[in-house]
């Protein structure tokens, strides 16, 4: 490993810092390649699997405070943007070279923890567009499958104008299930489609996308959380317990200031939406997919 980040300083200083536009034009053939010579740290690595909005900042912030963790929310490179357009399983294929730039980022950040420290790292582009090969190449990752009540997502999302026009933020993170190969067809054309329509889609592939993940790497332990319950600290010392890791005082002080930080970016939107109208298209929305017989992920309605 030393030799490789001799190679990562001396072409690319601050690798770990660097957006991916920046670490493509020397990476692919002067790092990316010696990564088969690399023996990978056996050191364990946590990250999550979420839709966002979910609470997977939060989790980060919790995860920090325990005693024998360091965890980062959606590091550079942040592994969005290029890779997510037109998500699909060719499209993937075809990148999985060029989307080993996270495995450089994330040795750099092994490299400098404390002995006995894991690392945590939580992005909703983890099981979107970086989880294959990061379990690949590392032999101790641990997975946080980290859900919110769906209602509660739906909400989030319209109010921040997420899968509509009235915001273009969403299009670097988040893949518009028309647009791209899901792994459930939406349940409604897509010249019919509101935004409604769009996120309960979107939110119905991610979880599709997790139930993959755990068929392609059933040695690869995923633990469930719901953000109700680990925002208590109850609820929150289980799960620190689940990951092996060491409950603090200061993470019982993360439970305690947990707030809403996008309160002001959604007033500026200015979409204010109703719980009861979100579950009112959700459950329009699952209607109709069980009419056209759509297979929606073992689970799904039962986490609502």
């Amino acid at each position: 490993m030393s030799v490789l980040r001799l190679k990562v300083d001396r072409y690319l200083p601050n690798t770990g810092n660097l957006p991916y536009s920046l670490l493509n034009a020397g990476l692919r053939e002067t790092i990316i390649r010696r990564l088969d010579r690399v023996t990978p740290s056996t050191r364990p690595l946590l990250f999550a699997i979420s839709p966002g909005r979910s609470g997977s900042e939060f989790l980060a912030a919790l995860i920090d405070a325990t005693a024998n963790a360091s965890a980062v929310h959606e590091p550079r490179p942040k592994m969005n943007g290029a890779f997510l357009r037109g998500l699909s399983e060719a499209r993937l294929k075809s990148t999985y070279d060029r989307r080993r730039v996270k495995i450089v980022q994330l040795l750099r950040a092994l490299g400098s923890l404390a002995p006995g420290c894991m690392y945590a790292e939580t992005s909703h582009m983890f099981v979107k567009t970086f989880y294959d090969v990061v379990l690949d190449f590392f032999a101790d990752v641990r997975v946080v499958h980290l859900r919110r009540d769906t209602v509660h997502v739906i909400r989030s999302f319209a109010e921040l104008g997420y899968f509509s026009n009235a915001s273009t933020h969403w299009r670097h993170w988040m893949h518009d299930p028309h647009a791209s190969e899901p792994l459930v067809a939406p349940a409604v054309e897509e010249g019919e489609a509101d935004s409604f329509d769009r996120i309960i889609a979107y939110l119905i592939d991610i979880e599709a996308r997790a139930a993959r993940l755990r068929e392609r790497y059933p040695a690869t332990p995923v633990v469930a959380a719901r953000l109700e319950e680990i925002s208590e600290p109850a609820g929150a010392r289980r799960l620190v317990d689940q990951l092996g890791l060491q409950w603090t005082d200061a993470a019982a002080a993360v439970c305690a200031r947990r707030k809403n930080r996008r309160a002001g970016k959604k007033r500026i939107v200015g979409q204010p939406v109703d719980v009861a109208y979100c579950r009112e298209r959700l459950d329009h929305y699952l209607e109709l997919a069980r009419r056209r017989s759509l297979p929606l992920p073992n689970g799904f309605q039962g986490w609502l």
